[in-house]
């Protein structure tokens, strides 16, 4: 009978101990659902993107380290294998994916915040942008309560490469682009060029090859990488270096998804999205990776580099300002477009270096 009993209680305990360790979670699984949180990452670029694409391949990778066990993983699907660029943000704002890595220009439509950074010079360089755009910034600030009203969460802000011109003919001065016919995506980039006599054409990606080829346009503008990729260089032999035009590397993720996170699997997200902002921000936009293709347009395909004077930056800056920033404060109206450019010119110094460190909360693996 003794026995029975100690039976009975030894049953009992074990019993308690296994609901109580359910309860609480071992490693490897979510406290919250009991499963592992399984996490859809989605991005426009693609592998032939390089760079761009492989911070968020590094991203998704260090989730899937890191947070093994923590109970949380990632899966990347790059281009239109699951969404089209313009339905990203819709998605993720639904929930039907977690993670979203966003080229700006097409999410400015439902988030005007991010077209700030469309506006001419207005970060001066990609040092100052890459900077300045870091989490806690008043920038970063700013952006993270514009996605809370959508239902997101803004985890971090990468800069571009320059938007650049590929022609058909040298420009060198602000005279040489009266008249001159560029295909342009983008309304805050057309705005610009019509402040300064071009004419802003606007077409697929697509045709901008026998476009330039037939003489339809005079120029095309766009990242190296895709001159290079729609093999621009066989009808455009001047790539026109301004760096006036930058934009945004967004990664967002829906704020519900975000907060059924438990803070350990939080600080994984935190830490991917911090390393995909320095990997893509250093080859992008500080050196590595646009002067490489530069150098590789030149010496392999033959596409002369120019760079224009400073003084006749300061006179492109000069024409273009006045009347774009007008025409977008029209546009996303005056109180949040003085709220947007106040908060970047506080982030210009808001950091004293240059070049900051990656920024990860602690570990273990």
């Amino acid at each position: 009978m003794r026995d029975f009993r100690w039976r009975k209680y030894l049953f009992i305990f074990f019993l308690c101990l296994v609901m109580t360790m359910a309860y609480v979670g071992l490693p490897g699984i979510s406290s919250a659902s009991g499963k592992t949180v399984k996490l859809k990452v989605v991005t426009y670029l693609t592998p032939g993107y390089g760079d761009g694409f492989y911070a968020a391949q590094h991203m998704v990778n260090y989730i899937n380290l890191y947070g093994k066990s923590r109970g949380i993983s990632a899966e990347l699907y790059h281009s239109q294998t699951v969404y089209k660029a313009k339905e990203m943000l819709p998605a993720l704002i639904s929930g039907s994916i977690d993670i979203g890595i966003f080229m700006a220009p097409y999410v400015e439509g439902t988030m005007p915040v991010f077209s700030a950074t469309d506006l001419p010079f207005i970060w001066g360089n990609g040092y100052t942008q890459c900077e300045g755009e870091r989490k806690g910034s008043p920038f970063f600030k700013l952006v993270s309560a514009q996605c809370d009203k959508k239902n997101l969460k803004l985890l971090a802000m990468a800069s571009s490469c320059p938007e650049e011109f590929i022609a058909r003919k040298p420009l060198t001065k602000l005279e040489d682009f009266k008249g001159l016919k560029v295909r342009v995506a983008g309304a805050g980039y057309s705005k610009a060029l019509q402040s300064i006599g071009a004419v802003p054409i606007s077409m697929p990606s697509s045709e901008v090859y026998t476009s330039l080829q037939r003489g339809v346009v005079d120029a095309a503008m766009g990242v190296d990488i895709t001159f290079r990729a729609r093999k621009l260089y066989e009808v455009a032999k001047y790539q026109i270096n301004l760096g006036a035009f930058l934009f945004d590397w967004p990664v967002i993720m829906n704020k519900g998804s975000f907060d059924r996170l438990s803070e350990e699997q939080k600080k994984v997200v935190w830490n991917a999205a911090e390393l995909y902002r320095h990997d893509f921000s250093n080859a992008e936009s500080l050196g590595t990776g646009y002067m490489n293709m530069r150098n590789l347009l030149k010496n392999n395909y033959g596409v002369k580099q120019i760079y224009l004077s400073e003084s006749e930056r300061a006179r492109m800056k000069k024409a273009m300002w006045g009347p774009t920033v007008k025409w977008w404060k029209k546009k996303i109206g005056p109180e949040l477009a003085d709220k947007i450019l106040k908060a970047i010119e506080e982030s210009k110094n808001w950091r004293k270096s240059k070049f900051g460190y990656l920024e990860l909360y602690p570990l273990k693996y």
